[in-house]
């Protein structure tokens, strides 16, 4: 090995993100270890990308340590360096909503078995050929508003093997809360018939903001396939009910930033986009939840057919203003109204990334993407 490549390792792996989990690695380890060996024994029958997964966890808890070690033991850190390289194949790609646009991802492989790219959120206009998407749906933590997930998979794939892991899968991407309302869940899953049964024991289903939560949640991920009713058997309570979700199907919403990810704010079902666009801009009591555009921007709304025209008025809106998050919120509220492009006027440029803003956006097909699974 010539040092040309030695600098090149170190380069490499100095550049990944680091691992903010204050917890001793080996506690992280034992637990994660516990975790995917009681749950693939639960259900050894189906597919969840555990090896991938906690390979991907395993490299990052040991980021902070390569990175800060002393320079006299880089002997020692080149030759784990190397190993890591023997067992992970690692490269950057670059993609975005719409082929172009996405930040770049990191791509991990175990032993050529599994691969899976961490993309970090944003959103998808085209779903390329050879892929399909898979839609999850968590909350924040006060259990108040839906985030929706989405993961690439395999054309084909077997999209209820994915649901049956659902909660696996979040907590192996920390994304989890604590008393999901669905841990547990099973899913029969029928895209012909658009049809779902939900079957699970969960005595949190029985409170009154599970109520009101679980319609959304089953709408975020299951609205996209067509499917407007779920079927759910609560073992708990030996109830069997029947979930409508074409009534949220039509709920107004605002999207907001929380954390990375875009969360979705209800909006009264007589708002207009024009109210919902000026939300935007609002606080919430939650510090958390972050506004997308700055709250001394004006803008005038008008309706064009499928397209809603957002006009800025120029003296109010600068460069700096102008950012992904702000045009991203705007095109998902504007689809939650039904409508399938944007065309934004009076912006103090014409491009911004992969977004040109001289014709009409379309709306995009998903938000929040978290990962390709291969």
């Amino acid at each position: 090995m010539t040092n040309r490549d030695d600098e090149k390792i170190i380069k490499l792996l100095e550049n990944l993100p680091q691992h903010k989990d204050k917890r001793p690695q080996q506690e992280i380890y034992e637990k994660l270890t516990l975790q995917f060996k009681g749950k693939s024994q639960r259900k050894s029958k189906r597919f969840i990308p555990y090896v991938a997964a906690l390979s991907i966890f395993l490299l990052l808890l040991g980021l902070p340590f390569v990175v800060n070690h002393n320079i006299t033991e880089q002997t020692t850190m080149e030759t784990d360096a190397t190993d890591e390289r023997a067992i992970f194949g690692i490269e950057e790609e670059s993609s975005h909503t719409s082929d172009d646009n996405m930040e770049s991802t990191e791509t991990f492989e175990r032993e050529g078995l599994m691969e899976i790219s961490l993309i970090s959120g944003g959103v998808l206009t085209d779903v390329p050929s050879d892929r399909e998407v898979i839609h999850f749906a968590t909350y924040n933590a006060t259990g108040e508003y839906v985030i929706p997930l989405t993961f690439l998979v395999p054309e084909e794939a077997d999209m209820e093997s994915y649901y049956a892991q659902l909660d696996e899968i979040l907590n192996a991407f920390d994304l989890l809360p604590d008393h999901y309302i669905l841990e547990g869940a099973e899913f029969s899953i029928d895209l012909d018939t658009k049809q779902v049964v939900l079957t699970m024991q969960n005595e949190l289903l029985e409170d009154s903001n599970s109520n009101e939560l679980l319609p959304q949640l089953l709408g975020e991920m299951f609205l996209p396939y067509g499917i407007e009713e779920v079927t759910f058997e609560n073992d708990a309570s030996e109830t069997t009910q029947t979930i409508d979700l074409s009534t949220y199907a039509k709920q107004r919403e605002s999207y907001f930033l929380y954390g990375g990810n875009y969360i979705i704010v209800p909006l009264d079902n007589d708002s207009t986009v024009e109210e919902a666009l000026h939300a935007l801009k609002q606080s919430y009591s939650d510090s958390q939840i972050k506004p997308v555009m700055d709250a001394d921007i004006e803008f005038t709304v008008k309706e064009a057919g499928e397209t809603v025209i957002v006009e800025f008025v120029q003296e109010s809106i600068q460069e700096a203003d102008v950012t992904i998050q702000m045009v991203e919120a705007i095109l998902l509220t504007a689809k939650s109204f039904g409508y399938t492009e944007v065309q934004f006027d009076q912006l103090p440029f014409n491009q911004l990334e992969g977004y040109n803003f001289n014709s009409p956006l379309p709306v995009p097909t998903a938000v929040n993407i978290i990962a390709d699974i291969k």
